[in-house]
């Protein structure tokens, strides 16, 4: 694909932008079909990762993973959608090419037309930019013929004269503003080209990077930067039809003011401000776009990435954990203190207390009855109250005389 050649003086910025649009559309194209070649390594690369993906949803059937309509439907729109971009060049032309690199130029002429920012004799959007960059250079050849005698001799010196002490001198001003205006033009259009034409060549490779959940979001960043350069083409294309709507009718009036002799000592000045500010209008709609395209999902992402890693069967208990209880206030405020050790031994004692008056219920026979029978055990639905109870070691106390052996014999002999 041969592009044109840049020229200097009157032509360079219109030839700039047109070289830059054309190698923004050689890299795309061009890109593309070396990396979806069916011998590349990327072509390779991404047979690899379908055969891995079908290979691991066979071993998942072959498991008896329950799998609904949702996951098999998801599985063929991804394959789908893989192939398109990793094999089929005509319809990644229409549906990503085209879009990006013409659909920005066309939906700013739709609105510029409407506001009235696009005059039906000034041509397209380059000759019109050309057209002011012939004018500051045609300025710039006025001052150094001197067509203002009057005017060019105020500018020897700074002191001594009214005019060159509030303004600028043409030398200096022409020089600067004409830099200003051909780096605010060019640069900001060389990103969204080249990005563009860059992003659109790496469709082969980022397609297969869908398949797995891994990588699925360096896909969605390389959507996310489509997204981007599609944003600024447009919002350049705008602001530049809003730049000269300021630009093109003060330079016509300056340059027939030279023309006819009369002096304009805040051209200069003038030339530099609005220079500046197209400048950094371009570099805040970059911004700006980059706000739009890039941050808004980042929250979501990662709220569906902590979702997505939490096993189902705990995914209610998580959703109940977020509900604010009355009794914990909102979530966020430090729980309950624990109980302390008092209570603690106080709970333990209540509890022994209530099996030492379920036991004490039983009757117990004398030692010398025999094997003592055990009873079972009476249920009690709540426990008795303290002042009903026997102090504590009292239940298994021997009501009658204690009796041991040696007392025995010895009242036997007597």
């Amino acid at each position: 694909m041969s592009c044109p050649a840049l020229h200097t003086g009157t032509h360079f910025l219109g030839t700039a932008l047109t070289l830059l649009d054309c190698q923004a559309r050689g890299i795309g194209a061009y890109g593309y079909g070396a990396l979806a070649d069916p011998s590349s390594m990327v072509a390779v690369a991404s047979g690899g990762m379908l055969t891995l993906f079908v290979a691991l949803f066979g071993v998942r059937l072959m498991l008896g993973e329950p799998l609904d309509g949702r996951d098999a439907v998801g599985a063929v729109l991804r394959i789908a959608i893989v192939l398109t971009l990793a094999t089929s060049w005509p319809a990644w032309r229409v549906i990503g090419q085209d879009l990006v690199l013409d659909a920005p130029t066309d939906i700013a002429n739709v609105i510029a037309r409407g506001a009235g920012l696009d005059p039906t004799s000034g041509g397209t959007m380059g000759a019109r930019l050309q057209a002011v960059d012939d004018g500051i250079v045609a300025m710039t050849m006025l001052s150094a013929k001197g067509a203002s005698g009057a005017y060019a001799g105020q500018n020897a010196g700074p002191y001594g004269d009214p005019i060159g002490s509030i303004a600028l001198m043409d030398k200096m001003g022409l020089a600067l503003g004409r830099i200003a205006f051909l780096a605010g033009t060019i640069a900001p259009y060389a990103v969204t080209r080249i990005g563009a034409g860059l992003l659109l060549a790496l469709a082969p490779a980022i397609a297969g990077l869908l398949l797995f959940g891994e990588t699925a979001a360096l896909f969605a960043g390389w959507l996310r930067g489509l997204a981007f350069v599609l944003l600024a083409g447009m919002f350049f294309a705008l602001s530049s039809r809003v730049e000269l709507a300021l630009i093109e009718p003060w330079l016509r009036e300056a340059v027939s003011l030279r023309v006819a002799g009369a002096i304009t000592p805040s051209f200069a000045t003038e030339l530099v401000v609005l220079a500046l500010a197209g400048g950094s209008l371009q570099a805040g709609l970059l911004m700006l776009a980059a706000r739009v395209a890039f941050l808004p999902g980042v929250a979501a992402s990662r709220a569906a990435t902590a979702v997505r890693a939490v096993p189902p069967t705990a995914q209610p208990a998580m959703a109940a954990s977020l509900v604010p209880r009355p009794d914990l206030g909102v979530r966020g405020t430090p729980p309950l203190a624990s109980p302390g050790r008092a209570s603690v031994i106080a709970d333990a004692l209540a509890v022994r207390l209530h099996r030492e008056g379920a036991s004490a219920s039983a009757p117990l026979s004398t030692p010398t009855a025999g094997p003592v029978e055990r009873l079972p055990r009476p249920t009690t639905s709540a426990p008795a109250p303290l002042s009903q109870r026997e102090p504590l070691g009292s239940s298994y106390r021997r009501q009658g005389t204690p009796v041991s052996s040696l007392h025995a014999r010895r009242d036997s002999r007597s």
